[in-house]
């Protein structure tokens, strides 16, 4: 997972998120945003609608 976040966002702010992830597990907005992106991912892979949860949180202000 860490190696993905590298990935993904470059060296240094892929392992500062990583680790804030870590950190953050029972926290409940980010519990409750990782049950929103799995659900996308569900979604998608069975009805290949594309995953619109953290664009209705970015982009519209409205909660997870």
């Amino acid at each position: 997972m860490e190696r993905s976040y590298k990935q993904l966002f470059g060296e240094q702010a892929g392992f500062v998120l990583h680790s804030m992830s870590l950190n953050s597990q029972e926290d409940p907005e980010f519990v409750e945003g990782r049950m929103v992106g799995g659900n996308d991912l569900a979604t998608y892979i069975d009805n290949k609608v594309p995953a619109l949860g953290l664009n209705r949180i970015l982009i519209l202000g409205l909660e997870a």
